[in-house]
């Protein structure tokens, strides 16, 4: 009877994230069948689902059923179009993989893990769904013992194995309640301070660790160390615990007031590396513990201290910390004394509990209790002899020893003219070291203090009279200020004032000091430098050198080099970062650009404003860590001290590197306007006429150690350079920076090595590389192709002498289009191919040399079609195969040579090769190796190697005179034709050759 439908509870709305489409199905049936709706009355079973699926259900409808609306369509294919939607029919290989792969996971009940594997199965449409079901549930549990009972019992059904897991799981939680069913064996972890009863607590994915119940990972945001990830530290890396390492060392006790602090060398063992495993017997009870030397103590885990008693014995606390390799604590939950049993020793030692779940390590405590010995590292102690020590005791002191003899005169010559040495400066931050250093051989009696040496002339020290200043500024560290001359152009005058800008914090009223100055920059004004502004540019270097701005040097206060260069100037000043954040400088100092040095490429100039800085400030860099600031990114990444030096880089960069290299010291990029002081240094200079130009130390360039035979010099690459259009504008780019990114594609592999590039002579350079101008480029490959040495050692042979885009393919091509080298070169590797199918026996046979076994040889044939051997041969072979016989190789080669007359060369026989270089054309030589049957290497007069073909080669006589008629002989005759593919005798001549008849009995 059908009830009246008011009554009826239908499923609601339908939410496609919390309900799934078959249960909220079948509920909807289930109220319709209790409403009394029944199949005769589909339409009105339409309208109550549309009427109660909700707004959002109903949208999905109508979108599924376009172009038809819902009211239309009958209510069995409504439902089939969203049974198709949201449960679309699943691939079973996967479902079935899914399956099979489950697993109980750490905190999952036996009922939750067969309920998981029940809906799982479902899915796989197994033929036999109980005995799949059984099968996953015995291999899928967590507890190793419940797995072990499970395999032992026989005719095993799903049902029985369900209930021996739930017996189990109730058991092991009514004896052990705090207790997980199953330890998750895992490596040692670190775990932060918890109650003993909490240690079943959850393991936070952000820490590995365990935290009170509400408690907030300090760790949500970190980085972990080992993925560079975000969320979680090392500890609790899945990547790293694909990787596990086992810490397997704790640390040797050190009192610090009442607490033991673990510390000391740690030493980690991968976990692919097989542990060294004891028995031992603790209170009557086995357990397997690893063998650890590096742990200084013996401890358990918390579950293993758990199930080791049915009672277990107290702990007592202990101020004992131990840490791991990262000096992460170890909780120790505490330590008791056991009695311990390891074949025929017994021992009462100190055992220690830790919070977590790895395994049991046998320490070092144990070790001479048990007898345990550790053997590896052979030593030997040396005997040390108390009679010598007691016969010779000065010898054996700490301290150094001295000569006690009678006085030693060193005789010079009576000409000889003394030389006094200037004493190097010590650097500042090296003072101190250097001063103790000679106080402690002063005190040993190495060094003996004097006023004067005895063969220079004294220095006599003529104390000022104290001035009504009292201190100022040193005179050296201002003269770069003082000494600057005025400024002849607006240019130079705004250099001057970018100087006075970037220090004018310090700088009282400089608007009022400095007007006179600022008004010949007027656009309109002339340039016009009289009294009046002499005066007022005296006064403002006196007050930019006067302590106002200039500090003094401190040794343990953060110290900057800053260098910037100039078209025609080098700038540098070595600043104190004080207190509040502002940079006061310690010294300035610049120069002019020699005139070799203007024509540096800007990177080159820029490097070489550092290394004018710390030539200039060694003595307050050296022995002390500095940064330097530069305004040209690319130093940043040349000369990072923790980079390796570039292979690609000019020798002159290279040098300025190494001296780098003696320093301690950081560089970072700051932009030009942010380093006014040195940018002002180096464009506010003007070369005196008293200053010399300085010979620049001559560079070892393979651009002037061109090879024999080669018909370019300098001067010719220099104007072939100059013509070039391409290479105008890499010079230009040069000499005046290089834009952001490469202007075009012409320039980009010029671009992508500009920290590289040089120039030399009107030359230019990529690295110790001569870039070749286009209009010379074929001439330069005729001449690396002469020797025909092929591809490799043509690339290997051109990349130390020169470059230019795309040289590599031209060789290539080159060498691919001759067809000497072709000649010589290997054959390409080729697939194998399978031996054509014979289609009676004996018609091929392949014969082998076996051995040497037993001092024999053992000719092996077989026969393709049977693959039968050791039968009697009575049919002609119409193919014989030989597989790498030796005899028969050489036997082909000889009859070949014969045949065609080939030239052969044996080794240590003297003959004439052509010379492709300048000289003579054929150069005396002998055979070094056989490569090949027509390829040589053959020895020069002059000690070199070469690799010639037969056909480049002649037999040398004995006189001038037979050697010149060989040439003759050779010239007269016609050039040699290639020479033909090595072919296989016929296979009738085969049981010639290895000496067997036609037919055999």
């Amino acid at each position: 009877m059908a009830c009246n439908i008011t009554n009826i509870v239908f499923p609601g709305q339908f939410n496609p994230k919390t309900d799934k489409w078959c249960e909220y199905k079948e509920r909807l049936l289930c109220s319709l069948d209790v409403a009394g709706v029944n199949n005769d009355d589909l339409e009105k079973a339409r309208s109550i689902f549309l009427s109660q699926c909700g707004k959002d259900t109903y949208s999905l409808i109508v979108s599924l059923l376009v172009p038809k609306r819902p009211t239309e369509v009958p209510f069995k294919d409504i439902l089939v179009v969203l049974d198709q939607f949201y449960e679309p029919e699943l691939n079973e290989i996967l479902q079935a993989g899914k399956f099979h792969s489950r697993k109980q996971t750490d905190n999952e009940s036996v009922q939750d893990f067969v309920a998981a594997i029940g809906v799982l199965g479902a899915k796989c449409n197994f033929v036999d769904l109980k005995r799949q079901l059984r099968d996953r549930l015995v291999l899928g549990v967590r507890d190793q013992r419940l797995r072990r009972e499970l395999l032992k019992t026989k005719q095993l059904t799903y049902e029985t194995a369900v209930q021996l897991c739930l017996n189990h799981q109730a058991i092991v939680q009514d004896i052990y309640p705090d207790t997980k069913l199953c330890t998750k064996q895992t490596h040692l972890d670190v775990t932060e301070a918890m109650d003993i009863d909490k240690i079943s607590a959850a393991e936070c994915r952000h820490c590995a660790r365990h935290h009170k119940e509400g408690e907030r990972c300090p760790f949500m945001k970190a980085r972990c160390f080992y993925c560079k990830r975000l969320g979680h530290i090392a500890s609790a890396c899945d990547r790293k615990s694909k990787k596990q390492h086992q810490v397997a060392d704790l640390a040797e006790e050190a009192k610090t007031g009442n607490v033991e602090d673990m510390m000391g060398v740690y030493v980690c063992s991968e976990s692919h590396a097989p542990p060294i495993k004891a028995e031992v017997t603790i209170d009557g009870a086995t357990v397997t513990m690893e063998v650890d030397s590096g742990a200084s103590r013996t401890i358990i885990s918390a579950a293993t201290y758990r199930h080791l008693w049915i009672k277990p014995p107290p702990l007592r606390p202990t101020n004992v910390k131990l840490v791991t390799y990262s000096r992460e604590a170890l909780q120790v939950l505490g330590a008791t004394y056991v009695h311990v049993t390891l074949g025929n020793k017994e021992a009462q030692c100190e055992l220690f509990v830790v919070s977590g779940e790895g395994p049991s390590l046998l320490g070092r405590s144990w070790f001479k209790a048990l007898d345990l010995q550790v053997t590896g590292i052979c030593w030997t102690q040396a005997e040390v002899n108390n009679d010598l020590l007691k016969q010779f005791p000065d010898l054996f002191k700490d301290t150094l020893g001295d000569y006690k003899g009678p006085e030693v005169s060193l005789h010079v010559r009576a000409d000889a003219t003394p030389r006094f040495l200037k004493a190097r400066p010590v650097p500042f931050p090296l003072k101190k070291q250097v001063e103790e250093q000679l106080t402690q051989m002063i005190s040993e009696g190495i060094l003996t203090p004097v006023r004067y040496s005895k063969w220079a002339t004294p220095l006599r020290i003529v104390k000022k009279d104290d001035d009504a200043e009292g201190l100022h500024p040193s005179p050296n560290k201002v003269k770069e200020i003082k000494e600057k001359p005025a400024p002849t152009n607006k240019q130079a005058l705004r250099a001057f004032l970018g100087l006075y800008n970037f220090y004018e914090k310090f700088l009282p009223d400089k608007a009022t000091l400095l007007e006179p100055l600022y008004r010949l920059l007027e656009t309109k004004k002339p340039w016009h430098w009289g009294q009046l502004e002499q005066t007022t540019f005296d006064k403002a270097k006196d007050l930019l050198a006067s302590d106002l701005t200039l500090v003094g040097y401190e040794i343990d206060r953060e110290l900057l080099l800053i260098c910037d260069s100039s078209d025609y100037g080098l700038g540098a000043v070595i600043v104190h970062v004080m207190d509040d954040g502002c940079e006061k400088p310690i010294m300035m100092a610049s120069r002019t650009l020699q005139p070799h040095e203007r024509r540096y490429g800007q990177i080159d100039k820029e490097a070489l404003a550092i290394m004018f800085g710390l030539k200039k400030f060694h003595e307050f860099l050296s022995g002390r860590s500095f940064c330097i600031v530069t305004d040209h990114k690319p130093l940043v990444s040349l000369f990072n001290p923790s980079k390796q030096i570039p292979d690609q880089i000019s020798p002159r960069m290279l040098r300025w590197s190494l001296k780098l290299a003696c320093y301690s010291y950081q560089i970072k990029y700051r932009a030009g306007k942010l380093i006014g002081n040195a940018d002002a240094l180096s464009r506010w200079t003007e070369l005196k006429t008293s200053e010399i130009s300085v010979k620049p130390l001559r560079d070892v360039l393979l651009l002037e150690e061109q090879p024999d035979g080669w018909n370019l010099d300098v001067s010719k690459l220099a104007i072939e350079t100059g013509k070039d259009q391409v290479l105008k504008r890499v010079l230009f780019h040069i000499l005046h920076g290089w834009p952001n990114k490469a202007p075009d594609t012409t320039l980009q592999p010029y671009w992508t090595r500009r920290e590289a590039l040089s120039h030399n002579k009107g030359c230019l350079l990529w690295c110790n590389r001569v870039i070749i101008p286009a209009s010379i480029q074929q001439e330069v490959l005729r001449l690396l192709h002469a020797p025909h040495a092929g591809v490799v050692q043509t690339k290997a042979y051109a990349r130390g002498y020169v470059w230019w885009p795309g040289m590599d393919t031209q060789i290539e091509s080159m060498v691919g289009s001759c067809e000497a080298c072709q000649a010589v070169r290997n054959n390409p590797a080729r697939d194998p191919q399978a031996w054509i199918v014979t289609e009676k026996p004996w018609s091929r046979v392949h014969v082998d040399f076996a051995g040497p076994f037993q001092g024999k040889t053992f000719f092996v044939m077989i026969d393709s079609y049977k693959m039968l051997n050791g039968r009697k041969y009575r049919t002609a072979v119409s193919r014989l195969h030989p597989d790498n016989t030796p005899s028969l190789q050489e036997q082909q080669l000889e009859d070949r040579s014969q045949q065609q007359a080939v030239r052969r060369f044996t080794v240590d026989q003297p003959v004439l090769i052509r010379n492709y270089g300048s000289g003579e054309k054929w150069n005396r030589a002998t055979v070094e190796v056989v490569e090949g049957p027509s390829s040589y290497m053959v020895r020069t007069e002059d000690g070199e190697l070469h690799r010639r073909h037969a056909d480049q080669m002649l037999a040398r006589r004995l006189t001038q005179s037979a050697d010149r008629q060989a040439l003759a002989e050779h010239s007269g005759s016609s050039s040699c034709s290639p020479e033909p593919p090595i072919e296989i005798p016929p296979p009738e001549l085969w049981p010639d050759i290895i000496g067997i008849p036609n037919t055999a009995e």
